[in-house]
Order: structure tokens, then C-alpha cells, then sequence
């Protein structure tokens, strides 16, 4: 995530010249890690994901409620394709596109707390690089460039 300009770091120099409201509304975030594994049952490794908190977003303040819905196929429209290419004799096949929200742009002026476990690994990785950004909480505020998973408008965004 570093790398794809998920986000803006914010020093204590900028969040303050920034509407302390906004920070304080900053969005909390959570790391979840899942085990991966082979046909086998043999570990393989452990997959991460950061996921924000976006069941705390307030409609009325950042967007409507028109902006994050995102269109999906219903059953009967699935079961009608699936009929006609097997009626046709045609081949289907589908894919995922791997962290596809963060190939998404934000609209809105987001921010993010960052975990203390996150703020903890990155602080490890370079300390001398983050350690302007730590909080006396042992966070890190961002500001969101791309969307992530758990914000209201990421399926929206996405599409």
C-alpha cells in the first residue's frame, strides 16, 4: 500500500493546520490477518488486509446515500446469461481483480487512524521516515487517496 499512493501521511504540523474537527472524526482502521493454505492443509502465509471502519461515516456530512450504492447482478439476470451461453455452446469465465479498491480514487476528504499494530510496523520498517507521523496514542493519521475496504463509497468508487 505503500507503494500505490494509497495515502497521505499527516505530521502533527499538518493536521493541525488542518480542521481539527475532520481529524477527530478520523475513521478508525483494522488489520485483519487470515492463514493461508494449500490443497494440502501446508501453510503457505499469512495474508493482510487494512480495513477502515466505515460503518462510522455520517451520509448527511461526506456524501448522499445515492453516491455508495453500486450496481450488482441479481440471480435471475445470472441465470439467464448462464442459459443463453449454454444454449449458444459459448465459454464463460470470470476473474477478481486483486485489491481491486485501492485502484479506485476517493472523492471525499477521508481520513484515517491507523492502528497501533500498523503504526508499530511501519515504525520497524523505517524509523527514522515515520516516526514524525506517530501520535501520542501510538497512531498515524492519513488521508485517504485511493479507496479501502470498509468505506462506505468503495463499491461505489470502484465501479
Amino acid at each position: 500500500m505503500l507503494t500505490k499512493g494509497v495515502w497521505k501521511f499527516l505530521s502533527k504540523r499538518n493536521w493541525r493546520a488542518l480542521n481539527l474537527r475532520s481529524i477527530k472524526r478520523a475513521l478508525p482502521s483494522s488489520l485483519i490477518l487470515k492463514a493461508k493454505y494449500n490443497s494440502r492443509n501446508e501453510f503457505l502465509k499469512i495474508k493482510a488486509r487494512l480495513v477502515c471502519l466505515g460503518n462510522l461515516q455520517h451520509f448527511q456530512e461526506t456524501f448522499n446515500k445515492s453516491s455508495v450504492e453500486s450496481p450488482t447482478v441479481s440471480l435471475a439476470g445470472l441465470y439467464i446469461v448462464l442459459t443463453f451461453a449454454a444454449k449458444k455452446k459459448l465459454k464463460l469465465a470470470s476473474f477478481d481483480i486483486t485489491g481491486a479498491f485501492l485502484f479506485a480514487d476517493i472523492k471525499e476528504e477521508v481520513f484515517v487512524r491507523l492502528s497501533k499494530p500498523v503504526a508499530d510496523i511501519l515504525i520497524k520498517s523505517d524509523q527514522e521516515k515515520y516516526e514524525q507521523y506517530l501520535q501520542e496514542d501510538g497512531t498515524m493519521i492519513v488521508e485517504l487517496n485511493k479507496c479501502l475496504y470498509g468505506l462506505r463509497q468503495s463499491p461505489r468508487e470502484w465501479y
